[in-house]
């Protein structure tokens, strides 16, 4: 990893640009890092003054994705290999339990597999000693995805891997429906409990994005209860209760896709750095071990 890259991943921002004006050689470069100068401050001064959302961190998210192209340019010199942390939990013998909620690969997929980030992630967590729970590794064949859904709502910690497929899933986002209710729709407990990492970056601050989700889960609430007013008398009450389900998902929709944009996350890339050193970080900061 270059020293700009490590700057970057620290939120070291104003060093990172300083150090690229050291490497730029031409005048198009030069005025690119002062516009990004500009483009940083503006961020900060709103950051201070509150101001938060998609769009803020949509920002600073292409703010660090242009630091990391232009520094790509260039020969630069490694950064200095960081002293090992220890993770250790705060009570071994009742260690505290981080659950994964994520939308499985399929075959559909193009490209790079959904699921690739959290197969990386988990090995990366357990590897130092963190207690990780998912459901393909945890549980087992003939297990009840329903206890776990509710296992994952009720949990310490929850890692969140947002994209298309969970904004669709009643599974996933059922899962999510549980932390906030939990919570008792408290947006600053909901918040302390949830770390987003995005597989797929969703815009969900555009109205057309937005209303595109609300119709499709309108879509779904409405196919059930024409199933249940058709089938009354013959379905089950697990068949009953995907119905609710889905009209909750539906009727807390913009509340959830709202707080989870305004939890500030960074790029699959950056997150990825030196292990996923920044998503341990933030875990031992939300479990008090910071």
């Amino acid at each position: 990893m270059n020293i700009i890259q490590q700057l970057v991943i620290d939120g070291q921002l104003n060093a990172a640009l300083d150090k690229l004006m050291d490497y730029a050689t031409t005048t198009g470069k030069i005025n690119l890092i002062i516009l990004l100068q500009s483009r940083w401050e503006k961020w900060k001064q709103k950051e201070a003054k509150g101001v938060t959302g998609e769009r803020q961190n949509n920002e600073l998210i292409k703010i660090k994705d242009a630091i990391l192209s232009i520094a790509s340019e260039y020969d630069l010199p490694e950064a200095p290999t960081p002293k090992p942390k220890k993770t250790e939990q705060k009570n071994p013998a009742s260690p505290t339990k981080i659950y994964f909620s994520y939308a499985w690969g399929d075959q559909r997929e193009t490209g790079e597999s959904r699921e690739k980030i959290v197969d990386e992630l988990y090995a990366a967590l357990k590897k130092d000693g963190f207690t990780v729970i998912r459901d393909k590794m945890d549980l087992g064949y003939g297990g009840l995805i329903s206890k776990f859904m509710e296992e994952i709502g009720a949990g310490d910690l929850i890692v969140v891997f947002v994209s298309d497929k969970y904004a669709k899933s009643p599974y996933c986002m059922f899962e999510l429906y549980e932390i906030a209710r939990n919570n008792r729709w408290d947006k600053e407990a909901f918040t302390q409990r949830v770390l987003p990492v995005p597989v797929e970056f969703i815009h969900f601050g555009e109205p057309d994005i937005l209303d595109s989700y609300f119709e499709y889960w309108e879509q779904q609430e409405q196919k059930w209860a024409a199933f249940l007013q058709k089938r009354i008398g013959q379905i089950s009450e697990a068949q009953s209760k995907k119905y609710h389900n889905i009209k909750d998902i539906h009727q807390n929709f913009g509340k959830l896709s709202d707080w989870l944009i305004d939890i500030n996350s960074s790029t699959t890339t950056l997150l990825k750095e030196n292990d996923f050193e920044q998503v341990k970080a933030a875990i031992l900061a939300r479990l008090g071990n910071a």
